[in-house]
């Protein structure tokens, strides 16, 4: 049975990256092949019986037959070991940050980011012939600039939890509720967002309540203290909830009862949070930025990047009105599901993994 390996530097059950490579080996499994986990750190749970390799101190992956190696940053182990493996190589792009995001809030993300986009480069020239698995289209636009050929990159999205989601009877809603997932960074969007929630509960709704959960960085600092100053600013300290650290269990009570998923990221390779909001029927507002507006697909409601008072309250009037038009929201919980069903739930995702994968499968039977 050949050994396909699945390779990042950590490997986490309950992280976008995770997820999809956890979604890899289920649909290699059931074509006849023997997943591994390669990697520096696993954080597994209920994964347990996956092979894993570990790159660190040395280790290589010269005992697997091809490589699907997952690129989100620069990770120079990741990099050394692929440059020493002779067998089949597939990429899987998640996208880099650009780093001017970080730009005058941490020095080291700059470096990293850097470093990141221009190992996408390097990884493509060094493999001109490797297939490239974009998570979006917006990340195989990022791959044709690189270098890599039209006819090398395909749009693979990546698996996630959508289907357990889309299974879940729905429940009673307060509209006036937003909620928005994702760690604290510049590219976010936190300090937008807060800005449009100040103009929403300002000129439309006083009781309403915006959750913010993501991981909280120390060493962003300065992004951190803009954040806190905006609500400050505001006043809205007993209005906005911070919740750096939840179970799956709160985060899936948070997705079903918000009344709206607001997403004003500025830059996003795929935002899985979205298909996620869908799938439990929560109405999506997004930012028409990276490839948000893509995952969110047709039918949803879609506003320009906020960046002034006049956007903000652009935003905020789009969320009144989907908070009170029965109509448009049940429109816009319909067209997100079906979004979810046919492009993004297991067997769409794993139709288009084994599609992009073909050029591999072809060298590992000749």
């Amino acid at each position: 049975m050949k050994r396909i390996g699945l390779a990042h530097c950590a490997i986490r059950t309950g992280d976008a990256i995770g997820n999809d490579i956890l979604g890899q080996c289920r649909t290699l499994a059931a074509m006849g092949f023997s997943p591994v986990l390669a990697g520096e750190h696993f954080l597994l749970d209920g994964a347990e019986e996956l092979e894993r390799v570990s790159l660190g101190q040395g280790g290589g992956l010269d005992s697997l037959d091809a490589v699907v190696y997952h690129h989100s940053f620069h990770w120079p182990v990741g990099g050394e070991a692929l440059a020493r493996f002779g067998g089949p190589v597939a990429f899987k792009y998640h996208n880099v940050t650009p780093p001017e995001y970080f730009a005058g809030f941490a020095p080291h993300y700059v470096e990293r980011c850097t470093l990141g986009r221009a190992q996408t480069g390097e990884l493509a020239r060094a493999r001109p012939g490797a297939a490239w698995l974009a998570d979006s289209a917006f990340n195989r636009a990022e791959l044709l600039a690189e270098g890599v050929a039209g006819a090398a990159a395909t749009v693979a999205p990546p698996f996630s939890r959508v289907d357990a989601l889309l299974a879940r009877e729905p429940q009673p809603r307060d509209p006036a509720h937003w909620l928005f997932i994702g760690r604290w960074a510049p590219n976010k969007g936190h300090r937008e967002l807060v800005e449009c929630f100040a103009m929403y509960r300002r000129h439309y709704e006083r009781r309403a309540r915006l959750t913010i959960v993501g991981a909280v960085d120390e060493s962003m600092g300065g992004y951190n203290v803009a954040v806190w100053r905006a609500v400050e600013t505001h006043g809205l300290q007993d209005a906005v909830d911070f919740r750096t650290h939840v179970t799956d269990g709160e985060l899936d009570g948070l997705l079903a009862t918000a009344g709206c998923y607001v997403n004003l990221s500025l830059h996003e390779g795929f935002c899985v949070p979205v298909i996620e909001a869908q799938a439990v029927g929560l109405p999506v507002l997004t930012c028409d930025a990276g490839a948000s507006a893509e995952t969110a697909g047709p039918g949803q409601a879609v506003v320009p990047a906020p960046v002034d008072d006049e956007d903000f309250q652009f935003v905020a009037r789009a969320a009144h009105e989907l908070a009170t038009d029965a109509a448009l929201r049940a429109g816009l919980v319909a067209a997100g599901r079906l979004n979810v069903a046919r492009r993004f739930a297991f067997e769409p995702a794993a139709d288009a993994f084994a599609g992009a994968m073909e050029p591999v499968f072809r060298e590992l039977v000749a």
